[in-house]
Order: C-alpha cells, then structure tokens, then sequence
C-alpha cells in the first residue's frame, strides 16, 4: 500500500509539472512572463578624478522562452553615467531636470534566470570632507517579447568623504553653469619647404567648476593672411575644435597648441592679432559663470 500510494502520488506530481490532467490529455496554459529587479545602493567613493562607484542591480525572469529585456534610468547626477557591466548597447537622452534618461539593453534571459550587473557612474567633482548624497536612482525593467511586463526598483546615491564616511551625507548641488577660463601664448611661424610660414600658438583652458559637459570646445579668429590647420594633440575639427582630453574634472587645466600657418609671398616680419574663445556644451551651450574670461588674444609674428 505505501508503495502504491508514494508511485501514485509521483504520477500526480509529474503530470502537473509537464502541465497535463491524467486521464483528460488537455494541456494547461503557459504560464505568464515575470520579471523582478533588485537594486542596491550606489555608493561613490572619492578618488584622483572626483567620485566613482558601481550600482549592483539583480534580474530575475520567469517565463517559458527566453527574452532579452531593457533597463531604463535616469543618472542620479548630470552627466555621471559611464557604462553597464557587463558591457550591452546604452541609448540616452535629456530629461527634464537636465540629467540623463538612460536606456540599456540586456542580453538574452533564459526562463528561470538570475542576472546580476552593475552601473558605472562617475562625478567629476572635487572630494568633499563631509559624505554627501544626490537624487535617488528608480530603475525600470522591461521585457522585449513582451513590453507591458515591468518591474521597478530603486536606489540611494551616496558619496563617501574622503574621511570614509557616509554619516549624515549633506546634499550635493552641482554647477549649472560653466566656469571657464583660457590663456594663449605669442607665436613666431617659421619658413617652410613650400615657402610658406607654420606655428603653434600655446593655449591653457583652466575648468573651475564641476557643470555636466559632454565637450569644451574652442574657436579661432585669426587675422587676414594667417589660417589655422588644427590642434596638438589632434582633433576632429569643424568650425570649432572639441578641446583634447574628453570631460574636465574640477580644477583641471590643460594645454593644447593651436597650429597655424600663413601662405608663400607673406612678408617676413608682418604681425597680426588672433583669439581663441572657448565654451562647454550640455545639450547646447552652456551659460558662463564670467563670459569675460572665456576669450584669450595672441599675437602671430611671421619669422
């Protein structure tokens, strides 16, 4: 008898785990698509180059076929996101409060499957001695086979001090504005094989605050006669340069040469005055904390 009762309730079991009635041959349906996401807390640590720290976020998807499925979010700190670990597509845009609404994709959930990954963010602010915090992250997580699915999550944003603490964080307040200032140096162009005339003009651009930028950029005006062909280090160049080095931490300075050059039959000794004037963009251009030193002359001396 027990051997009867514990085969018989085996059959049960596994009639229902395949989805089947014994003695009806009617198949259950499958089983609707669920998806849960579980977020830590984002915790920035001071470093050389402002805060970094990684968000640690947990998916599990329950369904019958495998599914890839998208994370959308929005930056807790403008123009602090760097990267999903591991490494999917990331598509962005502005939202309404200047950060960045962030979309990734994530790579194909089989049914049952816990995925674990991380957001990268970094804030290219000074480390402060107090431990700070900025706006909280909700994180959204949605199916591809089938987008009504979603599940949400969210989490706190902490900077460290740099004394290691995170007790009563104060708030952070980052820069609306750009505070921009730049220098040039004089140049003298040297005879060249084509007859023609080439220099470089030194530029420092100084970055004092910490405002989301994507690029600085830098334009030239140069006096009649004189042309300029590009940077050192290179960029790519249209009417304006995006200044070499990519983002700025605060405090930064860095110098770049401007190459210029005047064309054959120019008379040796001829001088004129140019300038370079420099701005940060931010989905357009950035307002300047003082416009006034944004602009620097220098005087070209054909040798």
């Amino acid at each position: 008898m027990s051997i009867r009762t514990y085969v018989g309730r085996g059959l049960m079991v596994a009639a229902v785990l395949a989805g089947t009635t014994l003695g009806t041959g009617t198949t259950a349906q499958a089983a609707e698509p669920s998806v849960t996401v579980q977020a830590g807390r984002l915790v920035l640590e001071p470093g050389e180059r402002g805060y970094r720290g990684l968000l640690p976020i947990t998916i599990t998807y329950q369904g019958d076929e495998p599914t890839g499925a998208n994370l959308e979010f929005e930056e807790p700190v403008a123009g602090s996101f760097v990267t999903v670990l591991p490494s999917e597509a990331c598509m962005s845009g502005p939202s309404e409060t200047g950060r960045l609404d962030v979309s990734c994709s994530v790579a194909e959930l089989q049914p049952g499957e816990t995925r674990r990954v991380r957001l990268e963010f970094q804030v290219l602010t000074a480390p402060r001695g107090h431990a700070m915090r900025a706006a909280d992250t909700t994180l959204e997580v949605s199916l591809q086979s089938d987008p009504a699915v979603r599940a949400t999550a969210a989490a706190r944003t902490l900077f460290r001090s740099t004394t290691g603490s995170l007790s009563k964080p104060q708030p952070y307040t980052q820069d609306t504005r750009s505070d921009l200032s730049v220098t040039a140096g004089d140049a003298t162009l040297t005879p060249q094989p084509d007859g023609g005339f080439a220099g470089r003009v030194p530029v420092t651009v100084h970055w004092a605050g910490d405002a989301p930028h994507y690029d600085l950029d830098a334009r030239f005006a140069l006096p009649a006669g004189f042309t300029w062909t590009g940077t050192d280090p290179s960029a790519p160049c249209g009417e304006s340069c995006p200044l070499p080095g990519g983002t700025y931490m605060q405090g930064e300075s860095r110098t770049f040469d401007l190459l210029v050059s005047a064309e054959p039959g120019i008379a040796p000794g001829a001088t004129g005055t140019g300038s370079t004037t420099v701005s940060a963009q931010w989905f357009g251009s950035l307002d300047d904390v003082d416009p006034s030193d944004n602009t620097a002359e220098f005087t070209l001396t054909v040798g």
